[in-house]
């Protein structure tokens, strides 16, 4: 099986289905094309990372973008033609560390220590970060 990845940088979303925290996510297909739309509260500066990814064969297409004042919500369509019928994951991440803008750093925290709720998440070298995740069937 080949892996292929789409790397996509953006910073907000908007959406009812996932996000009981600072990120919301809201995912849906219509004809094989993958549509997304998030938002997220978070201080200017912050950069949030959207993966989509086939749970079958693993492609992924991958985006972060910079969050920017008065961004309030990012839609997305991505042309999902050329992946076989499955179950698409959309996963949308926020990591202090990942971070180059020292506001952003001192609102959070360098290890995210000032990150608080449901979506907060721990990984293996104790940072927190900030993660929400939607599953659409592609028919």
């Amino acid at each position: 099986m080949a892996l292929t990845i789409l790397a996509l940088a953006i910073v907000a979303c908007a959406g009812p289905a996932a996000g009981s925290g600072p990120l919301h996510l809201y995912s849906s297909v219509e004809d094989r094309t993958l549509n997304v739309e998030w938002r997220a509260d978070l201080p200017s500066g912050a950069e949030v990372f959207l993966v989509v990814w086939h749970e079958a064969d693993h492609t992924a297409l991958n985006d972060s973008r910079e969050l920017r004042v008065g961004m309030s919500s990012v839609s997305q369509q991505f042309d999902l033609r050329a992946w076989p019928a499955g179950r698409i994951h959309v996963e949308l991440t926020f990591k202090p560390w990942a971070q180059t803008d020292l506001s952003v750093l001192a609102e959070v925290g360098e290890s995210g220590e000032h990150l608080t709720g449901p979506q907060v998440k721990t990984d293996s070298d104790s940072q927190r970060y900030v993660a929400t995740e939607q599953v659409v069937d592609l028919p």
